[in-house]
């Protein structure tokens, strides 16, 4: 699962759902991410690491020179890898659980239209952001709505002043201030109810975000509430 979720976030080109410190923009390690679709039978992976690989350059990627481990098998990958179908898997929706994040687009294989993630979760995740209930939006694979993401790391970044930055604060992640309060970091502050459905007509996403705020915001319950038709 931990492998798949490369494939299920991507939006288009070098486009990736960028929750959290996560890029928007990133050139994965598309022969790697092939070798790790073809280990567990997976299609979705297969397909992106095929894409990935003919959008790069090898000979200047830093990625051979850093891992001989990787290096090696590559070679007796290349023949196969490089004439593989090299079109990105588009992956029409998906539900990761487990961190309560979802994705849909209006349809399957292609990247037109309408692009849509959002997720729950909790606010003491590695590399979080107070971004509970936040989304991103995408047309015609570029960026409409968007998560900043987080400026260039600094000894503050991981101290306990971290948000303090503000592309750490929920309200730069079009999310509500409630009653002047901002949600807060902590694994106490949390999404709760978070559903995803999802058919051919549409898909919905619904969190409640009350909890992920203190008390003194006074708010009992915020329904964050997502259909993609």
């Amino acid at each position: 699962e931990i492998g798949r979720y490369i494939a299920r976030v991507h939006i288009s080109g070098d486009y990736f759902v960028n929750f959290a410190d996560a890029n928007a923009r990133v050139a994965p390690d598309g022969r790697m991410v092939y070798r790790y679709g073809k280990r567990i039978g997976d299609p979705d992976m297969l397909a992106l690491g095929a894409f990935a690989h003919a959008r790069s350059n090898y000979l200047t990627s830093a990625n051979w020179r850093a891992s001989f481990h990787r290096a090696l098998p590559e070679i007796f990958e290349w023949q196969e890898l490089s004439s593989a179908e090299s079109e990105a898997p588009y992956i029409r929706d998906s539900w990761m659980e487990g961190i309560q994040v979802m994705i849909a687009r209006e349809r399957a294989g292609s990247d037109r239209g309408l692009y849509l993630a959002a997720k729950g979760g909790h606010n003491s995740e590695s590399h979080n952001h107070n971004d509970l209930g936040s989304c991103v939006m995408y047309y015609n694979g570029k960026p409409c709505l968007v998560d900043i993401g987080r400026e260039t790391y600094t000894a503050k970044t991981f101290s306990s002043k971290r948000y303090e930055i503000w592309t750490m604060q929920s309200q730069y992640h079009n999310l509500p201030k409630i009653n002047g309060v901002d949600q807060k970091e902590g694994r106490n502050f949390v999404a709760a109810h978070s559903t995803f459905s999802a058919d051919a007509q549409k898909a919905v996403f619904s969190t409640d975000i009350a909890k992920a705020y203190p008390e003194t915001a006074g708010v009992a319950k915020w329904l964050r509430y997502y259909t993609l038709e």
